[in-house]
Order: C-alpha cells, then structure tokens, then sequence
C-alpha cells in the first residue's frame, strides 16, 4: 500500500511540472564592438530579478540566434556579452606539449559582462534585439 502510495505521489508530482510553461520567444540579433561584427563570442540573458532560467548563444560572425525551443522567457533581463579574438601568440598545448596553440583574450569591457549595462526586455512580439558596443 505504501508502495502505491508512493508511486501515485510521484506520478502527481511529475503531471504537476507538466504543461506549456511559460511563453519562449525566440530572439536573434547581431552584435558589433567599435564598428565590427564580434567575430566570436557569447550573450547571455540573465533574467533582471535573478529568478528563472537563463537563455544565450554564440556570437559567430557578429550574429547570435536563440531558436523557439530554447527560446528566452517573456520579461526583463541583463545581457552579457563576451567577446573573444586571438593574441597573435602561441603556447605549448598542454595537452600535447608537441603541439603550439594560439592564445584568445577576451576584449570586450565589463561594462558588458561582468558589470554588465546592457538590458533587454522580452515580449511575445521581440525577435530582433541588436547590440552596438563602443570602447566608451
């Protein structure tokens, strides 16, 4: 009896997270740093009260596409944006030290990432969100 207690109880819990949830938009966009594509990158949308999942893309070629099925939840968010490009430099691999591997930095400011300025808000009719970033 308990046993069947439990399985029902379990199957009630799953039945409960069923359903549509909440409506998912997908956004696509582009994004430029002082005038040019950012080759290679990500942007992140973080939901602005720090509650719900968060939704993102690379960046290739100055563009980012978040599809419907993954799509970025209706409301307020913060967006981080990186921006990564080589240094011109090689290293040892270290996981074949036989091997050199090109070093990236990571060039765009903080004031899109990590201290992000950058906001967007999400309703069921934004597609387009682009981003033109400056050095200022």
């Amino acid at each position: 009896m308990k046993t069947r207690l439990l399985a029902a109880a379990l199957v009630g819990l799953a039945a409960a997270g069923c359903g549509d949830g909440p409506t998912r938009v997908p956004v696509e966009g582009t994004v430029s740093f002082d005038g040019r594509p950012v080759a290679d990158g990500a942007i992140t949308f973080i939901p602005a009260d720090n509650r719900g999942p968060t939704a993102g893309a690379r960046i290739v070629d100055g563009r980012y596409a978040i599809p419907r099925a993954t799509g970025i939840g209706v409301g307020e968010y913060r967006v981080e944006i990186v921006g990564n490009r080589e240094t011109g430099k090689t290293v040892r691999d270290p996981s074949d030290p036989s091997r050199r591997t090109t070093l990236t930095e990571q060039y765009v400011p903080e004031k899109y990432n990590r201290n992000t300025t950058l906001k967007a808000k999400i309703d069921a009719k934004t597609t387009v969100i682009n981003y033109e970033l400056t050095r200022q």
